[in-house]
């Protein structure tokens, strides 16, 4: 009657790519104890990792199901989660070559994310995000993917990148700045100013983390300095992403 052997046997198919054992173990866990936080999160984690697979595998096809699948489970109805699902759909449209359709998917992104020009700014890193952590985000063409307002100020180019990048850490994926936010960031970050300064700790957790995960490692230590700057209790978080923002050659700094 307890369900975290059933949890650990599911994580350890969905390792394997046995997603319908792990499908098994889940509605096991399930039966016993439905409420259970962790079970709850698992069925949403399990169907977007058997989304990613499928177009991984180029199954294109498939995704509109896997997307139906994730949409009866409630937790995917929270927060940014919707915006989730429609680029899920928007890259079933791409790989299919289905240009109105990807359009169409792409305008629903943004508009899910708050309208232009903010929204315009998530969607661009949330589409690029996905597709880059599925695997295809090199076969993407460019004219699928919506055009990035870079020439937004920086004050209203942060909001929606936080928004973005938190997105993806909140379902497991690392979503990662395109070239031009992260040149904007740089120099604003440089300049000082205050650029940044207003955010909190969760934010800057979250852009440190995405510009780790991109290699941006100037970026990610302008950010983490900012982080070591706020509450002493998350000191030892940004501590550590400054860490791994150090070049391999500053090791004893590094450790």
């Amino acid at each position: 009657r307890d369900v975290r052997p059933l949890l650990r046997l599911m994580a350890g198919a969905e390792k394997r790519g046995t997603f319908r054992k792990a499908i098994g173990y889940l509605e096991k866990a399930e039966a016993l104890d439905g409420l259970h936080a962790e079970v709850r999160q698992a069925r949403l984690r399990l169907f977007v990792s058997t989304a990613r697979r499928h177009i991984k595998a180029r199954k294109a096809h498939l995704v509109e199901g896997d997307v139906a699948e994730l949409a009866k489970i409630p937790q995917a109805s929270e927060g940014d989660r919707p915006a989730f699902l429609a680029a899920l759909r928007w890259l079933g449209s791409v790989l299919q070559g289905e240009r109105a359709g990807a359009r169409q998917r792409a305008a629903e992104v943004e508009a899910l994310l708050g309208g232009r020009p903010e929204g315009q700014v998530a969607a661009a890193v949330v589409l690029r995000g996905v597709a880059q952590a599925c695997g295809v985000g090199k076969i993407v063409p460019m004219d699928f993917l919506p055009a990035f307002p870079a020439s937004l100020p920086v004050e209203q180019l942060l909001a929606p990148c936080v928004r973005a990048c938190g997105l993806g850490q909140d379902l497991g994926w690392t979503f990662t700045l395109p070239w031009a936010v992260d040149k904007i960031l740089l120099t604003a970050l440089r300049k000082g100013g205050g650029a940044g300064e207003s955010w909190n700790d969760r934010q800057l957790r979250v852009m440190t983390e995405s510009a780790l995960a991109a290699a941006q490692l100037e970026l990610a230590y302008l950010l983490s300095g900012l982080g070591l700057r706020q509450d002493e209790k998350s000191a030892s978080a940004f501590l550590l992403g400054r860490a791994r923002s150090l070049p391999h050659h500053a090791w004893r700094r590094r450790q």
